[in-house]
C-alpha cells in the first residue's frame, strides 16, 4: 500500500501511544507484513488507516506474538505520558493522577477507552493543562452562580428598579419540552465521575461498552448515557446485578439527545452481528457479560470436550452459541441474528456441543 508523497508521517504509535522522536523509530504499518497487520487490527480493535504505524518496540513484541502465537496485547513503550505520548523516564518529570483529583476527570476526556485502564501518571506539562482546565471551568462556575444571584430587596436605593413586566418564561416553557418522561425505561445520570450503579463509591474506570448498553436496554429497559462509566468492580459478575439499575434509579425524563441515542442504541442492537471469537479472547468483560464465564474457563471447556472439531468447523463460535443460549435465555432467532446464520443453524449446533459434552 503506497502513500502519497504528501501525505504526513503519523506521530504516534497505534499500540502503545508513544510519541515518534529521534530514539523511536516508526514503521509504518503499511509497509509491514500481512499477520502483523492483522494481529494490531485486532489488538486496537479497528481497521487500519494507510498512515498508521508502530514504534520499533511494539514492532518486535508484534513478531515474537505471532512466533510463540501469544496474542495477548502488550506494550512497547510503558513509561510514557499516555495523553500526549511524550517518554516520562523520571519521577520529577512525572506527576501522578490520583482518583479523587479533578484534573482527572480533565485527562480522561483526552483519552480512548483503552488508554484509560493505564493512566498512572502524566508529564508535568499535560499535568499543568489540566490544571489550567480546571480552574477554568471553576472560574466559569463562579460567574454563573455570581449571576443567579437575587437583588437584595432591602437595598433598593442602590440597585435598579425591575422592569414593569415579568422577565419571559418561553425559554422555561421551552426547557420543559425538551424532555419526555418514559413510562418503560430508565436511565443512569448523564455523568463521567460517577459508576452507573447509583451507591457505589467507587471511581469509575471505563466508558459503558456499546454492546453492554445494547443488552441493557433491550433486557433490562434501562438506558445508558454516552458519557455514563462504570467502576472495574461492577464489570465482574457476580457484582453485576444488572436488574438492579432499574429498580433502583428513580429518573425517567429523557432528553431529545438521549431519546435519539436510545433510538440509536436499539436498531444497532438489531442489526448487530458479533465477531465472537475476537470478543472472548480480547475483551474479558464482554465475554463474560454474554457467555457468563472468563476466557479461560472457555478454552478449558473447549479442551474437554475435543470432539468438537470433529464435528463443527468453528469450534469456538459452536461453544459462544451453545452457552450463550445457556447465558442469555436468547431465542433461535435472535441468536441467528447477532452470528448471522439461520436459526436452523443455531439449534443444530446447540445440539451437537450438547452431545460433545455428554460424550465427554
Amino acid at each position: 500500500m503506497d502513500l502519497p508523497s504528501t501525505a504526513p508521517l503519523p506521530d504516534r504509535c497505534v499500540n502503545c501511544a508513544v510519541r515518534f522522536q529521534r530514539n523511536v523509530r516508526r514503521q509504518l504499518l503499511s509497509e509491514a507484513t500481512a499477520a502483523v497487520r492483522k494481529l494490531i487490527s485486532v489488538w486496537i480493535s479497528r481497521e487500519l488507516d494507510p498512515l498508521d504505524a508502530v514504534c520499533d518496540k511494539c514492532l518486535t513484541i508484534l513478531q515474537d506474538s505471532i512466533q510463540t502465537t501469544n496474542t495477548l496485547r502488550r506494550y512497547g513503550y510503558g513509561n510514557i505520558c499516555i495523553p500526549c505520548g511524550s517518554l516520562a523516564l523520571r519521577a520529577h518529570q512525572t506527576h501522578d493522577v490520583p482518583v479523587d483529583a479533578s484534573e482527572r476527570n480533565i485527562i480522561l476526556q483526552w483519552l480512548s477507552p483503552d488508554e484509560v485502564e493505564r493512566l498512572q501518571h502524566v508529564c508535568m506539562s499535560c499535568w499543568m493543562r489540566a490544571t489550567r482546565a480546571v480552574q477554568r471551568n471553576r472560574q466559569h462556575d463562579d460567574k454563573r452562580d455570581f449571576k443567579i444571584q437575587p437583588i437584595d430587596a432591602g437595598d433598593s436605593s442602590n440597585s435598579p428598579q425591575p422592569p414593569p413586566k415579568p422577565t419571559r418564561v418561553e425559554p422555561a416553557i421551552h426547557g420543559a419540552l425538551s424532555t419526555i418522561n418514559m413510562t418503560n425505561y430508565k436511565r443512569a445520570a448523564s455523568s463521567n465521575s460517577k459508576c452507573i450503579f447509583r451507591l457505589c463509591k467507587n471511581v469509575p474506570k471505563v466508558l459503558v461498552p456499546t454492546i453492554l448498553k445494547e443488552k441493557l436496554l433491550t433486557d433490562h429497559s434501562f438506558y445508558v448515557p454516552q458519557c455514563a462509566r462504570i467502576c472495574k468492580y461492577h464489570l465482574k459478575e457476580p457484582h453485576n446485578n444488572w436488574s438492579s439499575l432499574y429498580s433502583a434509579s428513580n429518573c425517567s425524563l429523557f432528553t431529545a439527545s438521549q431519546m435519539d441515542d436510545l433510538c440509536s442504541l436499539l436498531k444497532s442492537y438489531a442489526n448487530r452481528q458479533y465477531n465472537i471469537e475476537s470478543i472472548i479472547e480480547h475483551n474479558s468483560t464482554l465475554c463474560n457479560y454474554l457467555l457468563g464465564i472468563t476466557y479461560c474457563q472457555f478454552m478449558e471447556l473447549l479442551i474437554k470436550i475435543p470432539h468438537i472439531n470433529e464435528r463443527v468447523k468453528s469450534p469456538k463460535t459452536s461453544l459462544a452459541i451453545y452457552l450463550m443460549k445457556l447465558h442469555t435465555g436468547d431465542t433461535n432467532e435472535r441468536l441467528a441474528s447477532i452470528f448471522n446464520v439461520a436459526a436452523s443453524t443455531v439449534a443444530r449446533t446447540f445440539n451437537i456441543v450438547k452431545q460433545c459434552f455428554k460424550t465427554n
